[in-house]
């Protein structure tokens, strides 16, 4: 994305939420790299299969073919190849959360944050919990933490108020 790529601001949260297909994806990781603050938290979705996982089929080939999503007949489940190469070329073998990743930024080391979940961050946990209530999470994060979100990939009506109220959220 430009918006991605020619910004230099820094936010706090930013949720990846937009294409699939992994040349996409990956750009998208790779700029967020750049302008996600110290402390700060890389949530995605549609990752519901890490590359360790990923059995009986050429991850590379998929990629190639831009396919969307993916049957793993071995695995019986869908997934999306682009998604998964790209969070594994980024970040490594992360592990999913209901189809979710999660990486916090500590000094430009990015980790896996997935196992403190477990007892960290109520309000992380919750997004990753249940997607869906994702704007009521990101409203009490915003008046409560005073943190920068960036949601990339919203598309979504629902967010258009939380946009006009409050600078601290931006959602493309």
């Amino acid at each position: 994305s430009n918006y991605l790529k020619n910004n230099n601001e820094k936010f706090d949260l930013i949720i990846i939420d937009a294409s699939h297909l992994y040349s996409e994806v990956f750009e998208d990781l790779e700029n967020s790299k750049k302008i996600i603050s110290d402390n700060g938290f890389i949530v995605g979705d549609d990752y519901e299969m890490k590359f360790s996982n990923v059995s009986n089929v050429n991850l590379n080939e998929l990629c190639n073919q831009r396919l969307d999503i993916y049957y793993d007949n071995s695995k019986k489940m869908k997934f999306h190849p682009g998604v998964t190469m790209a969070v594994y070329k980024s970040f490594g073998d992360l592990n999913s959360i209901n189809g979710l990743f999660c990486i916090q930024n500590k000094n430009q080391n990015f980790t896996d944050y997935s196992k403190e979940l477990q007892n960290n961050n109520k309000w992380l946990k919750k997004i990753m919990i249940n997607w869906q209530i994702k704007n009521e999470l990101k409203e009490f994060l915003l008046k409560y933490k005073n943190s920068k979100v960036l949601d990339f990939g919203c598309g979504d009506a629902r967010y258009k108020k939380l946009v006009q109220e409050n600078n601290n959220y931006i959602g493309v």
